[in-house]
């Protein structure tokens, strides 16, 4: 088995697959994207080439379960299935750019990826670096994640006879969405720790996330014919935008990093008598989560004050907590997590994560799930790569791990 062309020919295959979020149908149905089931449909079907047995539902969740041989605990290692829509994520033509020698890599749009401004690429020397084509994202968020498990189980399935424990490959929907975990069957998972394959550059693991909020605001409106509008009109959208002018910009996520929590508005939609705004609420710490939920109701009554006869309603709800605190309960998952990176001699980077996994969601239903590194970089943008080589060493990790 060739470990690096098994892991680029299934990722290459899986980020070709359209399957970005649509937050407008979170809550609503799931998974939001019609093409997460088409991508668990291809996933089934190489699982059966493989003989491994699985448990499925119409959401698109999947658990499947490989028996090992050895008397260790058993583990669960998951990836999402979606990808995020914060840029256009259909169509996806991903680039295999061979032999990097840190050369700036020019892609349609004006879009570049310039070693001397992200020094990531700079360790990639001699590496395999995909990309997309720079109308899109590459998919990496989760699809390297998804790759790197499905090798992993294929590798053990080829060498039946190396000494492992019981491994569960758990894939999610609308992990971007942060609502999919709200569906997640979990009497159907038998592992009482877990894993996500959903994090960054080679060595990175996280264990601490943000508390994490989404907040909805509705703002209502007085339309009428702007030649009759004085005194009488009350414009939702010019409410929002005095809404959105009081979150501050100092308390961004482009003005913080760390531990520094930020909220910032992530959606918009609707008219002159109605309008919805939906704002992200972030925070390692609870109590300047719920500070910011606070300002949130505040600006509200500002708004309506200004623009008299408008309402404005402010309704949130948790997403994700920080987990932790339950993860260093745990001792076990952070032990086995580095006792197999030190047989790899892979080095620890051990980052707070400005955001959240399905891993989060799981930990908060009882199994610790701390995340591993994919080898993905610039996540979520059109300036999107991955490191053929990190994710190697992600599979790796992932089969020690298992061998316990």
């Amino acid at each position: 088995m060739n470990l690096q062309e098994d892991l680029l020919s299934r990722f290459l295959r899986y980020v070709q697959i359209d399957t970005p979020v649509m937050s407008e149908y979170a809550g609503q149905r799931c998974p939001t994207n019609p093409g997460q089931l088409e991508l668990a449909a291809l996933l089934r079907s190489e699982l059966d080439a493989m003989n491994i047995p699985y448990y499925h539902d119409e959401k698109g969740f999947i658990i499947a379960f490989l028996k090992g041989n050895k008397d260790v605990p058993s583990i669960a290692l998951m990836a999402h299935l979606d990808v995020s829509n914060d840029v256009p994520g259909v169509d996806v033509k991903p680039q295999v750019h061979r032999h990097y020698e840190a050369q700036k890599i020019t892609l349609k749009d004006g879009i570049v990826l310039d070693p001397e401004k992200d020094r990531a690429l700079q360790a990639c020397i001699g590496d395999t670096i995909v990309t997309s084509d720079g109308t899109t994202l590459l998919g990496a968020d989760d699809k390297a994640g998804i790759a790197a498990i499905m090798s992993m189980l294929q590798y053990f399935v080829l060498h039946p006879d190396i000494e492992r424990g019981d491994v569960e490959a758990v894939f999610t929907p609308d992990e971007e969405g942060g609502d999919g975990m709200s569906h997640f069957p979990l009497k159907e998972l038998r592992s009482k720790i877990a894993y996500t394959i959903d994090a960054g550059g080679l060595g990175e693991i996280n264990y601490e996330c943000y508390h994490a909020y989404t907040a909805h605001v509705h703002f209502e409106g007085v339309a009428i014919h702007p030649g009759s509008a004085r005194a009488v009109m009350v414009n939702a959208l010019s409410m929002m935008a005095a809404f959105i002018n009081m979150i501050p910009r100092s308390e961004s996520p482009e003005a913080t990093d760390g531990y520094y929590g930020c909220y910032w508005p992530a959606d918009i939609r609707g008219g002159m008598e109605e309008a919805d705004l939906t704002v992200m609420v972030r925070d390692h710490d609870k109590g300047e989560v719920h500070r910011r939920l606070e300002a949130l109701q505040g600006f509200a009554h500002a708004v309506m004050h200004a623009f008299p006869g408008g309402k404005v309603s402010v309704e949130s709800h948790l997403s994700y907590a920080n987990m932790g605190e339950a993860i260093q309960k745990n001792e076990i998952v952070l032990q086995r997590l580095l006792q197999a990176m030190g047989k790899l001699n892979i080095v620890p980077v051990i980052e707070p994560i400005r955001g959240g996994t399905d891993g989060a969601r799981l930990t908060a239903m009882g199994v610790p799930c701390p995340n591993i590194f994919t080898g993905g970089h610039n996540m979520h943008s059109r300036k999107e790569w991955l490191s053929l080589n990190a994710l190697e060493k992600a599979c790796l990790l992932a089969i020690e791990l298992v061998k316990g």
